[in-house]
């Protein structure tokens, strides 16, 4: 093998280094925005979550009142939902 040869085999094991790391580097990209993804979704699960716990609690309140009401009417202090 003459240095020709050797030098266009050194080139073409580079190329394949090259190719190799850029693939590896776009799989952690991917990876990488997969779990971004995964997070953003998991935050408007919460989110929504936390707006429907608000609503909820919206619209218990008269019933909690009257129960309030009720229990110092009996007597009692008795808070059903704590």
């Amino acid at each position: 093998m003459g240095d020709y040869e050797r030098i266009e085999a050194i080139d073409r094991a580079a190329a394949r280094y090259r190719e190799y790391d850029l693939e590896v580097e776009q799989e952690r990209g991917r990876a990488s925005n997969e779990e971004v993804r995964r997070s953003e979704d998991q935050r408007r699960v919460e989110e929504q979550r936390k707006a429907e716990d608000r609503e909820y609690d919206r619209e218990a309140e008269p019933e909690r009142e009257y129960v309030d009401e009720y229990d110092e009417f009996r007597g009692r202090n008795i808070n059903v939902f704590a």
